[in-house]
């Protein structure tokens, strides 16, 4: 008889071997898991954290002259929300709108000097108002202000402020209208187009020449 080639001692050698395969197998992949799982915590940590928008807002600095109003306030607080700005990149925000706030005034100042510059040229080169005569013009329309508008009053300073702030006492029709009526309540004429008489007329007069002569 032949003898069985199955060898018992044999198999169990080969079994114990491939369990051991199967160990080291199993061992070397929880290696591989645990270093890829301590690789993704490391890459975690070193990720900033991404802010967002505030629960709520706090104060927003604007500069000296310029002021947000409560309903402004919202409005922008919303669309900050809506964007997701943190309370840093809102501000800068505000800055931004600051800046151009200031560059469109800026500008407006700007146009408006050099409307009033040319008025203040056209009465230099004016005939009349201008030249020679510019000393007298300016003596003559302050005079006619102050009698028109009561320039010592407070009212009257306030109005003469605001002419002052707007450039129109360069305006060449505005001063014409005041030289006028200067003369006409002064000793050059006491009606236009008559010799004076050394005698003044009213405000009231020279406005309303016509009352009380029903």
């Amino acid at each position: 008889m032949s003898e069985d080639s199955t060898n018992p001692e044999s198999q169990q050698n080969n079994t114990g071997g491939e369990t051991g395969n199967a160990d080291s197998q199993d061992g070397g992949q929880e290696a591989v898991n645990a270093a890829e799982a301590q690789k993704a915590g490391e890459e975690s940590t070193q990720k900033p954290s991404v802010e967002g928008a505030p629960e709520s807002y706090g104060e927003f600095k604007v500069p000296e002259g310029q002021a947000i109003d409560e309903g402004q306030k919202q409005a922008f607080t919303t669309l900050a929300k809506d964007l997701n700005l943190t309370q840093d990149s809102a501000q800068k925000l505000v800055d931004y709108g600051a800046e151009l706030v200031d560059k469109v005034v800026s500008d407006q100042k700007a146009q408006w000097d050099s409307v009033v510059d040319e008025w203040a040229t056209q009465t230099k080169s004016d005939k009349e108002l201008g030249g020679q005569n510019l000393t007298e013009t300016q003596e003559r329309a302050k005079r006619a202000f102050k009698d028109l508008f009561g320039a010592e009053t407070e009212t009257g300073d306030q109005f003469f402020k605001l002419v002052e702030d707007l450039g129109l006492g360069n305006h060449p029709v505005f001063l014409k209208g005041l030289v006028k009526y200067d003369r006409l309540t002064g000793e050059d004429k006491t009606e236009e187009g008559q010799p004076g008489q050394g005698s003044e007329r009213s405000a009231a007069e020279v406005l309303y020449p016509n009352q009380g002569k029903n």
